[in-house]
């Protein structure tokens, strides 16, 4: 608390308000000259993570500079009412920190038929990304749709910003129940033709539209290959001696 005061009484001049959900702009650009975010040239911010504390303290940084926060809460291989409850729990969070900073929403989760452990069959999230495409994994849209559902009516209660969800190109996600329609829509050699088609799709929603993961893999030439690609180590010397190649 104290270092929050501080921080005001630097900057009385800086007023908190949000810039619009659907990409315009609402006050001048007054982002700190002197702070990352300024590199970053972005009005917006999405963060994940598994550590409730973790996730708050760097919310509350990027709400204090002037960026609409998005808090995601991201486990692997967990079951649905443990997912829930760290929702729940992350869900307050969010909403003590729009209290003191409007600008915040809150993503429910991201591609969980993949990340969740009892929607798709798999004992991990390589497995379970295999098995989408096998017979077993019939009627996974629909488990996903109810678990959603589920999550929605969790944080309603308890967060009262706007709510979406990290969708996979895969999912057919029922956005009923969402104030936002969220993305994962990574450009790369699989979609240039079709990117911008995927892109304006998203409208037939009729509401705002957030591309929650965006980007490209670091090594060269990432734009022909597609997006999924994973890195494997190469050599037999330790950690920073040796190379990585493209999977």
């Amino acid at each position: 608390m104290r270092h929050r005061h501080r921080h005001r009484h630097r900057h009385r001049h800086r007023q908190h308000t949000c810039p619009d959900i659907q990409g315009g702009r609402r006050r001048s650009h007054g982002i700190l000259a002197d702070t990352p975010t300024e590199q970053l040239h972005g009005t917006a911010v999405l963060l994940l993570g598994h550590r409730l504390d973790r996730l708050a303290e760097a919310a509350s940084i990027a709400a204090a500079h002037d960026l609409f926060v998005w808090l995601e809460p991201w486990q692997f291989d967990q079951g649905a009412e443990q997912t829930l409850a760290f929702l729940g729990s992350v869900a307050r969070a969010a909403e003590s920190l729009r209290a003191r900073y409007p600008c915040v929403g809150l993503s429910i989760g991201t591609e969980l038929t993949t990340f969740a452990s009892d929607l798709v069959p798999g004992k991990d999230y390589e497995e379970r990304g295999q098995a989408l495409r096998r017979l077993e994994s019939a009627g996974y849209q629909e488990r996903l749709n109810a678990f959603l559902g589920r999550a929605v009516g969790t944080v309603r209660p308890l967060f009262h910003g706007p709510v979406t969800y990290g969708c996979g190109d895969w999912q057919q996600v029922d956005w009923h129940g969402f104030d936002v329609t969220g993305a994962n829509l990574y450009r790369n050699g699989d979609n240039m033709t079709s990117y911008t088609r995927a892109l304006r799709a998203l409208q037939r929603h009729g509401k705002p539209i957030v591309i929650t993961e965006f980007g490209c893999c670091t090594f060269t030439g990432p734009g022909s290959g597609a997006v999924g690609a994973s890195q494997r180590w190469a050599g037999s010397g330790p950690p920073g001696q040796g190379r990585l190649r493209a999977r």
